[in-house]
């Protein structure tokens, strides 16, 4: 009786420290962390199939689908992994650059991208095979030696134009020639990486079968058997996953799954200014989402069209639901700003700057926000 009881005790603790995190303790309870939803669900991103389960490749999905491909292919998720050879970053012109006591310099020799690295003393010399990111905001670095795969120590970032040290990996500058170079990946980091930047990523990570970047089969799913059924006239439900029909706490964690659910973030105890690149986390913390039901990141976000980075084009969304006619009609008041009537967001989801990414994020809790510090 005494372990129940301690065991409820947790649990309530549990309960309201959830509640004061998030606005909807309802919804929260039928929600679920991304491992949850991938050991559970026939077919979620991250899910990690092997190459026999049926993936055709864009290429075949655009046969049919052909406006929606042709857009998809310019975003920043279709980019988010490339091989280096292709990236305009460091595949078109030599790089060179300094960080602490070592000398960089990647260049194009034939067909191979190469990196040289140097401290005075010594030098070496390494090929890099892939390129994760868009470099919007940055891009980092992979080769395979033997059987591991290896991350450069520096990432590239898009506002300084420049490279500087991978964020979160070193505390302190490299201390010897080797540790300069790269440092190993675990398999399950790896794992991790590749299902959100590729696409038919097989349980051993072979290289030669991902498809580089998210492409259509990474969020819908394999698409063979609705390709055939398709061919025989037939179409039977559930041959192949529209996210645009789950309903508003799936498709937050449909999305969720690579851009941090609500349990995601609340299962690792991240908190403070960094949880702002978990925008689905951020989203589901404001009162829009809670008193919208149909409010999803797709609301906003096309994922078939490059994000629109001019915040005026945004306005529309708000005031879909912030207008006169509204408030007018609408049993629930809802509350009109009294400021302006355009550029919503600029005010309402404030960016703030993480210095180790050298990049401003969109805080995605929609709110009245304050004008200084963050608030959690």
């Amino acid at each position: 009786m005494r372990a129940v009881l301690h065991w409820l005790g947790v649990a309530s603790c549990v309960f309201f420290s959830l509640r004061s995190r998030a606005q909807d303790v309802e919804t929260i309870l039928k929600q679920m962390s991304t491992a949850e939803r991938v050991r559970t669900h026939a077919w979620w991103p991250t899910k990690g199939l092997d190459s026999d389960a049926g993936y055709v490749g864009p290429e075949v999905c655009a046969k049919c689908h052909v406006p929606i491909a042709k857009t998809q292919r310019l975003t920043a998720m279709a980019q988010a992994l490339m091989p280096v050879g292709r990236s305009n970053i460091v595949g078109s012109q030599p790089r060179s650059f300094e960080l602490g006591a070592f000398r960089y310099s990647i260049r194009s020799d034939d067909k191979d991208v190469v990196m040289n690295v140097s401290n005075g003393s010594g030098e070496t010399s390494v090929t890099l095979q892939w390129a994760f990111g868009s470099g919007i905001v940055g891009q980092s670095y992979v080769w395979k030696q033997g059987s591991d795969l290896m991350e450069t120590r520096f990432n590239y970032f898009g506002k300084i134009n420049s490279f500087d040290w991978a964020p979160g990996r070193l505390h302190s500058p490299p201390q010897s020639l080797e540790m300069a170079v790269g440092r190993p990946i675990s398999a399950a980091e790896a794992g991790g990486c590749l299902r959100c930047h590729a696409t038919a990523v097989p349980s051993d990570l072979d290289m030669s079968k991902v498809v580089p970047g998210i492409t259509c089969e990474a969020c819908h799913g394999p698409g063979a058997k609705h390709v055939a059924a398709q061919k025989s006239g037939t179409d039977p439900a559930g041959l192949i996953l529209n996210p645009a029909r789950l309903p508003q706490a799936d498709a937050t964690d449909f999305c969720g799954s690579c851009h941090s659910s609500f349990w995601d973030v609340t299962l690792t105890g991240h908190h403070g200014i960094a949880t702002v690149r978990s925008p689905g986390y951020r989203l589901e913390k404001s009162k829009c989402w809670k008193s919208d039901k149909t409010l999803t990141c797709t609301t906003c976000h096309d994922p078939h069209q490059p994000v629109a980075h001019d915040v005026r084009a945004y306005d529309a969304k708000c005031q879909g639901c912030h207008n006169n006619r509204i408030k007018r009609t609408s049993a629930k008041h809802i509350a009109l700003c009294k400021v302006s009537t355009s550029n919503c967001a600029s005010c309402h989801m404030p960016k703030y700057e993480l210095p180790e990414m050298h990049s401003k994020f969109t805080d995605h809790n929609v709110r009245v926000a304050p004008k200084a510090a963050f608030v959690e």
